[in-house]
């Protein structure tokens, strides 16, 4: 639901009602020293069926909004109003929902396979499919996580699954129902913000959501890491899925509310970590403040049996009014608590949060990481002060609305607070525990998303191990989300790289779902695209004469693949976003969307052949080993002849192939590369070049003194040079990096003296075993020399055989 500032943050609106969002800063009257963290006993409790949660009208939060001059909590679609908000610009094509593209589908609508230079790495589209959407609902909130059983993903009142390697989802359910709100069927329902964890250390999914209205944070979890279905609206222990769960806030005076915001989910090894922003209303819709709290809730014990309400709130401790650390801007409490998600399970936990003023100014330069401790055995919980690093060199600011093509109406891009994180080892630092975070921030053409890998464990205290900025001159970047590539698939591997996905639009862009990658220590990839929007954002919530601009986001969604083999190079991360449409439906929801499945790398093919410097045939073998992810392969390859330098490429397709005969190559250099394509049509990286060099033949050497041509089968070209007297030459002008002499050898065989422009020549004799087309090494230069090389008989009486001359630009 995404409150910020003192304006208004979320519309949530279902096909026919739109529920409820408020609030804002603490005003200047509101007491804010530094307080003691502090642990307070947890109210968490699971409705029973048939049972009803705890329902309170949302006065304060309706007033509040009201005194802000903004619009009310509650529209019913299809007044004339929202029917003129959802009329297209004039001249704008209706479009559809396009299906997943594959390579040649891509290639049709303008994305051909592109190559990548230079050692920056590529991330590769595996596989992608589209998500669930609702209509008459924004924003999407969508989100989601990758686990053995499949992908859970959820959005605004709506959770799917997607079994292993398929693009339909076996189930779907509402939200409400997916975390079993007895309130899921009023008419006043409010539930939003889903969160949706894979945990490893409990082999479960998890699922939290806000009930705006009862002030509640719903919750359920899997009973096995593989359910194969989803919770109906009865709730209960369904499809394998324990639901109703909740935990409770009450407000500080009698009428009022607390309103738990923006829930973001993690863990510990025992221990669920829920952070909110929360917001306190008094009876007559009076802001009384903001703070920041994490909800420690204790994981079920292990079974299909649901856990009891007992069970679940032995242990839960609720850290609240979280401090933010000492800094130059004089913020002084925590906003918006993000617990990072373990992929290694850990008694260790962390909560990061942005310091930021929670009103229009949004300054900042510090991220706070608070230590979340587990008592032996999991037995209690306990939260540490925060610890400050700084991750800005000057403050970040409130980024502006992103502009869109086909529309006057801009897009919000939220606020620079944090949208998730991640907790895994990272073993290009020594295997330390990295936290892996983002949010989006001022800059570039209007908005960037900046991230971080922070160690938490570092001394004196928490340092960035690295960082970036994904920022466009001429597009809006926002809406991140951004996940390791770790895997504990064969006792674990990986963690170096990541995956970054966000939205960026433009005045000539229609809202997209990008990504980046970053490997190891690589430059970071350039752009790709997961989904081009091919419409713009334009529904009911763009019109608000205080707020001009759509609801956009508020997050996105990525997590590593936990069952990748530590085979391949890189783990994968699936990532979760959104892209806009133009519908014309009536119903105003424009986005979508799109699910993909991204290794931090392209495909990249190696090459096993031509090994060989010299070679003494014509033919020459390539050959190349296969790479994970990939579809097809390019092989080129450039000549230099024995006088000259490299010329064009010549590239050619070879489809699924690992191996290629070139047959009649001229004498010269011939350098070979390979290129991988994933299955979307993304190539990776040119291999490293194979280089070899055909001889030139005994016919194409200038001849002095008494030689003769010979011929016979097994020497190359079918002929050789024989000579038996004293001071014969043989001499070509060449330009080599490394020079052979082909020749052949017998028991009686004389000597010959090589010489190349100023090098120091050699004497080699010719007499051995018999022997034909033997390459004889002579000369390595570190850089590529011109000149003439000279063959000269020093011997006499005896034969000397000279099949060609080994010249090598490589």
């Amino acid at each position: 639901m995404a409150v910020r500032g003192r304006v208004l943050a979320a519309t949530l609106v279902a096909a026919a009602l739109t529920a409820t969002v408020a609030a804002g800063a603490a005003p200047s009257g509101v007491a804010g020293g530094r307080r003691a963290l502090r642990g307070m006993p947890l109210t968490v409790g699971r409705d029973l069926p048939g049972t009803r949660a705890r329902t309170a009208a949302p006065t304060a939060a309706s007033s509040y909004l009201r005194s802000r001059g903004t619009f009310p909590n509650w529209f019913r679609m299809g007044g004339p109003a929202v029917r003129r908000a959802l009329e297209a610009p004039a001249g704008s094509p209706a479009t559809t929902l396009p299906s997943p593209l594959g390579a040649a589908a891509r290639a049709a609508a303008g994305r051909p396979p592109r190559a990548v230079s230079g050692a920056a790495a590529w991330p590769m589209l595996v596989s992608g499919f589209p998500g669930v959407f609702t209509q008459g609902v924004t924003p999407s909130d969508s989100t989601g996580a990758d686990g053995p059983g499949g992908y859970l993903e959820a959005v605004n009142t709506e959770v799917a699954l997607f079994p292993p390697g398929s693009a339909t989802a076996a189930a779907t359910t509402p939200l409400g129902s997916m975390v079993g709100d007895p309130a899921a069927n009023s008419a006043s329902l409010c539930i939003t913000d889903p969160q949706v964890i894979w945990d490893q250390a409990s082999g479960r999914y998890y699922v939290v959501a806000l009930d705006c209205n009862t002030s509640q944070l719903f919750y359920a979890y899997s009973t096995t890491s593989a359910p194969q279905g989803l919770p109906s609206a009865g709730g209960g222990a369904s499809a394998g899925w324990c639901t109703g769960y909740f935990v409770q806030y009450a407000p500080q005076v009698a009428g009022g509310q607390a309103l738990p915001d923006y829930p973001k989910l993690g863990d510990t090894q025992d221990f669920l970590l829920i952070g909110v922003n929360v917001f306190e209303f008094d009876a007559n819709g009076d802001e009384l403040g903001v703070h920041a709290d994490v909800n420690a809730v204790p994981k079920p014990p292990a079974g299909p049996t649901c856990a009891s309400a007992q069970d679940m709130t032995a242990s839960a401790t609720r850290f609240s009014d979280l401090q933010a650390s000492a800094n130059s801007l004089g913020i002084t409490q925590a906003f918006t608590p993000v617990p990072a998600v373990q992929a290694d399970p850990s008694p260790t936990g962390y909560v990061v949060a942005s310091q930021q003023t929670p009103d229009a100014t949004s300054e900042g330069d510090v991220v706070d990481v608070y230590t979340a401790t587990e008592g032996p055995g999991g037995s209690s919980i306990s939260l540490s002060p925060a610890a400050g690093v700084k991750v800005q060199a000057s403050p970040w600011s409130q980024q502006a609305p992103a502009p869109q093509r086909g529309a006057t109406v801009r897009l919000d891009t939220l606020d620079p607070r944090l949208t998730n994180a991640w907790l895994a080892p990272d073993p290009s630092h020594g295997g330390v525990p990295a936290l892996w975070t983002q949010h989006t921030v001022a800059g570039g053409a209007g908005s960037t998303v900046a991230w971080y890998e922070i160690s938490p464990t570092a001394s004196p205290g928490p340092a960035v191990l690295q960082g970036g900025v994904v920022a466009g001159s001429r597009l809006w970047a926002f809406n991140g989300a951004i996940a390791p590539d770790r895997t504990l698939a064969g006792g674990g591997a990986f963690g170096d790289s990541m995956v970054l996905t966000f939205t960026a639009s433009s005045s000539t862009m229609y809202p997209s779902m990008e990504m980046v990658a970053k490997v190891g220590s690589a430059p970071r990839s350039a752009w790709v695209t997961a989904r081009a929007g091919t419409g713009p954002e334009y529904d009911f919530s763009c019109f608000d004469l205080l707020a001009p601009s759509c609801r956009w986001g508020d997050y996105s969604g990525a997590s590593p693949d936990p069952t990748v083999s530590p085979a391949g190079g890189h783990g994968r991360v699936v990532v979760v976003g959104m892209y806009s449409v133009l519908t014309r439906n009536g119903q105003g929801t424009d986005w979508r969307t799109w699910i993909e499945e991204v290794s931090p790398a392209p495909p990249t093919a190696v090459l096993a052949a031509p090994s060989a410097v010299f070679q003494t045939t014509s033919t020459i073998g390539v050959g190349w080993t296969g790479a994970e992810g990939a579809g097809t392969y390019t092989l080129r390859w450039d000549r230099a002849p024995a006088g000259g330098g490299f010329g064009a490429f010549t590239v050619k397709p070879e489809g699924a192939g690992t191996s290629d005969v070139l047959a009649g190559a001229s004498s010269g250099t011939y350098c070979f590369s390979v290129q991988a394509a994933d299955a979307a049509g993304f190539a990776g990286p040119w291999s490293q070049a194979d280089c070899t060099a055909v001889p030139l033949d005994d016919r194409g050497l200038r001849r002095s003194g008494a030689w003769y041509a010979k011929s016979g089968s097994g020497w190359y070209g079918g002929t050789y040079l024989a000579g038996w007297r004293h001071g014969g030459t043989l001499t070509a002008w060449v330009q080599a990096r490394q020079l052979a002499l082909i020749v052949g050898r017998c028991p009686s065989c004389g000597s010959v003296e090589i010489s190349f422009g100023g090098v120091r020549p050699k004497v080699v004799s010719l007499a051995g075993a018999a022997a034909q087309e033997v390459v004889l090494r002579l000369w390595t230069f570190r850089r590529v020399l011109s000149g003439t090389v000279t063959v000269t008989i020093v011997s006499s009486g005896r034969e000397v055989q000279i099949d060609g001359l080994g010249v090598s630009h490589a």
